[in-house]
């Protein structure tokens, strides 16, 4: 599954994607784990969350703690 396809679903695609400082992720994952949630089947829409997990995948590849696709 592309990253643009799960942006989009998450957040659509008019957002800012520039990498988060540590703070902001922090707090965006406080408000998010407070966040009264129904089911077991939460949906992550936080952009800040979304823009830190495309980062983190993205350096996690670069530096080759993940294969590339062939």
């Amino acid at each position: 599954m592309g990253v643009k396809t799960v942006l989009a679903y998450r957040a659509g695609f008019d957002q800012n994607l520039s990498r988060p400082t540590p703070a902001a992720v922090a707090e965006a994952a406080r408000r998010w784990q407070q966040k009264p949630r129904t089911g077991t089947k939460a949906k992550l829409t936080d952009v800040t969350l979304i823009a830190h997990w495309i980062h983190t995948a993205v350096s996690a590849r670069d530096c080759g703690a993940t294969p590339s696709p062939k």
